[in-house]
């Protein structure tokens, strides 16, 4: 393995494309990188490779080894793309290609078994709806999700359920029920939503009957007062002039 012409890549590489005019041989993939099995006869010879690397939150940093050293080494960023900064690198001339302007850092002389860390910052990023679309798209998501939302909705109900407690409404006889029956009822809301994650109800059947139970919870037991008014209409009834009992 020591006399193959080794080259190392990103962990994240990938979609390799190598091109050289050595004859013969193959390219093997190896522990971080791609090594090229063609024999070396006298003369120049050129080898050109491609890559993929995946990086997040605009950062990648990796090693690049050069296990037979370098006379050389440039990296070419093209200007505004982000920045570049390596052990051993210094920033030279700025390189024209085309009609574009590219940044230009290099080392020289890099020893037989040399590495240089290099870290890249400030690449650009997907926009944010594309960055969501990636993430509800990853193993587990979902999972996590739903009893996000779930324990949400509940905490929005209980929220609810305090929030419309006002006077009025305490004061119609069996309007609410007892504390420990809305207790009883937000429970079983919760063990009926665990139900639903679990699939062990369908939808249909499982938002009929959370309705049932959130009605209950909110307006009592069939969802009227005694007097057979309804418990959102009492709580907002307007007191008389005459002081009637209410």
């Amino acid at each position: 393995m020591m006399s193959f012409l080794r080259f190392s890549l990103p962990l994240t590489a990938s979609e390799v494309d190598v091109q050289s005019n050595l004859r013969g041989g193959s390219i093997l993939q190896i522990d971080r990188g791609f090594a090229m099995t063609s024999p070396v006869p006298p003369g120049s010879y050129e080898i050109a490779y491609t890559y993929q690397a995946a990086y997040e939150g605009g950062e990648l940093s990796y090693t690049q080894s050069f296990p037979f050293g370098a006379e050389t080494f440039r990296v070419l960023l093209l200007s505004g793309l982000g920045s570049v900064s390596g052990d051993g690198l210094e920033e030279v001339e700025p390189a024209t290609l085309g009609d574009d302007e590219y940044i230009q850092m290099e080392a020289r002389d890099l020893a037989v078994g040399a590495r240089v860390d290099l870290q890249f910052s400030g690449l650009p990023q997907p926009p944010l709806w594309k960055r969501w679309q990636r993430a509800a798209a990853r193993e587990g998501f979902v999972s996590l999700l739903i009893p996000s939302a779930f324990g949400v909705a509940l905490l929005s109900l209980i929220g609810y359920v305090l929030l419309t407690r006002r006077e009025p409404v305490a004061a119609v006889p069996g309007a609410l029920g007892d504390a420990a029956q809305r207790a009883d009822l937000v429970e079983a809301i919760a063990r009926l939503d665990d139900r639903f994650q679990q699939q062990e109800l369908e939808e249909g059947e499982y938002l009929q009957q959370r309705r049932s139970l959130k009605a209950q919870a909110l307006y009592g037991a069939g969802g009227q007062t005694p007097g057979g008014e309804d418990n959102v209409d009492a709580a907002h009834q307007p007191e008389d002039g005459g002081g009637a009992d209410r």
